[in-house]
C-alpha cells in the first residue's frame, strides 16, 4: 500500500509555471519537482495552458499592446533573477552523495557537505543558506530520529521540503520528497521519525513564533 504523498498545491505550481513567485518559493518548488519527477507532467500542463492564454491575450481586443508588453517584461524579469533550472547535467557520483536537489546546488554554488551548521537545541542543528531583502529565508534543519521540536507557529508562510528521513505533525506524516506547507494560522510540533536523521530544506517569510521561554531564548542565537 503506497502512502499518500504531500505535493505542492496546484495553485502554487501554476504560479510557478507562470513565473509569478519570488525567488525563495520558486527555489522550493524547483527542488520539490527535482525530488518528485511525477510532478513534471503536471508542470508541463500548466506551462502549456499558460502559453495558450498568452496567445489568446494577443488576439483579444481588450488587451492592449502596452499591457501585453508589460506582462512579457515581467516574465522576463523573473527569469533573469532566477537560475536556469533546465538542462541540468549533474555528475552521477556526486549526486548520489549530496542531499541537495540540483536547483539548490546550482543556486547556492555548493553542495550539502559545504553547509555550515549551528546548535539549535537538543538533537538539532540548523544551517542558514540564503536571505532576500524582504526577510524571506532559506535554511535547513537536521534532527536526530525521535527528536520532538518545540510547539510553534509562524509569522508568514513556512514551506518544508524533506530531504532525508521524515516527521509527523497533526497534519499527517511527511517523508522524503514531501513538501509541508503551513502559514501563520497553523501551530504545530513536528516529531522526527525514529531511525535516521531528518534533514529538511525550509523557506520562511518571517520569524518563527514560539510560546515557550527556552525556545524564545534560543531564537536569538539561531535567527529563525
Amino acid at each position: 500500500m503506497n502512502a499518500s504523498r504531500n505535493f505542492v498545491e496546484d495553485h502554487w505550481l501554476g504560479a510557478y509555471a507562470a513565473g509569478q513567485l519570488p525567488v525563495g518559493l520558486s527555489l522550493m518548488i524547483a527542488a520539490h519537482i527535482d525530488m518528485c519527477p511525477e510532478l513534471t507532467t503536471k508542470l508541463h500542463s500548466f506551462e502549456t495552458v499558460g502559453a495558450a492564454l498568452l496567445e489568446d491575450f494577443e488576439d483579444a481586443p481588450q488587451i492592449s499592446y502596452d499591457m501585453l508588453t508589460e506582462l512579457l517584461n515581467r516574465i522576463e524579469e523573473q527569469e533573469m533573477s532566477f537560475p536556469n533550472l533546465r538542462d541540468v547535467d549533474p555528475k552521477p557520483d556526486a549526486a548520489k552523495q549530496d542531499l541537495f536537489p540540483d536547483p539548490i546546488k546550482r543556486f547556492l554554488g555548493h553542495g550539502f557537505e559545504q553547509a555550515r551548521w549551528r546548535f539549535a537545541g537538543p538533537g538539532s542543528v540548523i544551517s542558514h543558506l540564503w536571505q532576500d531583502e524582504d526577510n524571506g529565508r532559506l535554511w535547513m534543519f537536521r534532527s536526530k530520529g525521535g527528536t520532538v521540536t518545540p510547539v510553534h507557529s509562524h509569522s508568514g508562510i513556512e514551506w518544508t521540503l524533506i530531504l532525508q528521513g521524515g516527521y509527523s505533525t497533526k497534519e499527517g506524516s511527511f517523508r522524503e520528497g514531501d513538501l509541508h506547507q503551513v502559514d501563520e494560522t497553523d501551530e504545530h510540533q513536528p516529531i522526527m521519525d525514529k531511525g535516521e536523521d531528518c534533514v529538511c530544506l525550509v523557506f520562511t517569510e518571517g520569524p518563527t513564533i514560539y510560546s515557550e521561554f527556552l525556545p524564545k531564548i534560543m531564537q536569538k542565537y539561531t535567527g529563525i
